[in-house]
């Protein structure tokens, strides 16, 4: 990722802030785009099934309670932390297709020293700002609300993983690991020579990126035998 504001120095917290805002951003426009077509059409809407069998109304009710929370600069992802979906309109939530609905792995990525000594002075500034983002979701969580300034008709949380999490890698080391090879003999490469750097297996950094991808969407592996 390109540092968006790097005129007075490197700041991650600065870059984290700027890139959720324009997330926000981009999502308050497709709101304002899609309540704009479905306030026109409400009496048909209310009539009519949509695509996959959702209800134009139950999109309706969900995008006009996530505007609000938009325009505050929050996720939308905070509207479900805070049970705040109306009523009766559930089913239509998974599929709105918002950026700020997903879950966020932000991946930090740092030299060989700094992997091995768990970070530097950057890694900690950006921890400091995913942190705080975290605790204000686990604040909705457990005391519901929608950041709209109505709690009265908050519900519990229907969430049950967590919405962000946060990874160090050193690019450089995963481009090297990456031409040990495949199967059971890259493995073992891979590990040797992780612990000839002083680093055990677990500082791989993409089966940790996947562990982590799957832990946020809530997803895990399936394996399967031919006949």
């Amino acid at each position: 990722m390109i540092h968006v504001d790097a005129e007075d120095g490197l700041d991650p917290a600065i870059d984290i802030q700027t890139i959720n805002a324009e997330l926000v951003l981009a999502d308050l426009h497709s709101v304002e785009k899609r309540l704009a077509a479905l306030s026109s059409k409400k009496k048909s809407a209310q009539a009519k099934q949509g695509k996959g069998g959702l209800n134009p109304a139950s999109v309706l009710a969900c995008l006009e309670k996530v505007l609000p929370l938009l325009e505050e600069g929050s996720p939308a992802r905070h509207l479900e932390l805070a049970g705040g979906i109306p009523d009766g309109h559930e089913s239509a939530w998974p599929h709105l297709g918002l950026i700020t609905q997903k879950p966020v792995l932000y991946v930090l990525n740092v030299d060989e020293e700094s992997l091995a000594g768990g970070g530097n002075k950057l890694t900690a500034r950006a921890k400091e700002a995913i942190d705080e983002e975290m605790q204000q979701s686990l604040s909705m969580m457990t005391e519901g609300g929608d950041g709209t300034n109505d709690v009265t008709s908050a519900r519990p949380s229907t969430a049950t993983v967590p919405t962000s999490d946060v990874l160090m890698v050193c690019a450089s080391l995963e481009a090297e690991l990456g031409q040990l090879g495949a199967g059971e003999e890259g493995v073992q490469a891979r590990a040797e020579y992780l612990a000839e750097m002083g680093l055990d297996a677990e500082k791989e950094g993409l089966p940790e990126v996947i562990r982590r991808c799957q832990a946020l969407l809530g997803t895990v592996n399936f394996y399967t035998q031919g006949p």
